[in-house]
């Protein structure tokens, strides 16, 4: 038992209290109030967001700041979207990776587009060439095997 003593008018009152369960450490709280730790959530969260896949509904605001930034730089103001509204708001970063990134990320699937149109000529030339049927295409097999259905192609080619 804990005593608390209160002094009321200048007299002192002596009020026993009993102990509690939870500050003793003879019991453990209920499972009820057991709590995930916050990383977990947060972790769970984000994995379903992902899974999700939610489009952004600021996609277009944010191509447009890119935009902005790699016209004029860092801005504070911009009267164009909307009757007006204020940048650093949003982000600093965002407008300035955007841009950087938006380049390289365009080349990048220009390069693929390239590689892709010039796999398929091959693949249709090689067919050409052999009169027998067409060719297996097995996705590129780089250290590991990682396509299994490509392999499984070939192997029913062979040993039909």
């Amino acid at each position: 038992m804990s005593e608390l003593l209160l002094r009321s008018a200048g007299t002192d009152h002596a009020v026993q209290l009993p102990d509690s369960p939870l500050s003793t450490g003879r019991a453990s709280p209920p499972r009820s109030w057991r709590v995930p730790p916050a990383w977990l959530l947060t972790a769970f969260l984000g994995a379903v967001y992902l899974v999700i896949a939610p489009a952004s509904p600021d996609l277009a605001a944010a191509s447009y700041r890119s935009y902005l930034f790699g016209r004029f730089g860092f801005l504070l103001w911009d009267n164009s979207w909307y009757g007006g509204h204020h940048l650093p708001a949003y982000s600093l970063l965002a407008p300035a990776l955007g841009d950087a990134l938006a380049g390289r990320v365009a080349s990048n699937l220009a390069d693929f587009d390239v590689l892709a149109e010039r796999d398929s000529d091959t693949i249709t030339r090689l067919a050409a060439l052999l009169a027998e049927g067409r060719p297996i295409v097995v996705p590129q097999l780089d250290q590991d095997v990682q396509d299994l259905l490509g392999l499984a192609r070939v192997a029913e080619y062979l040993f039909q």
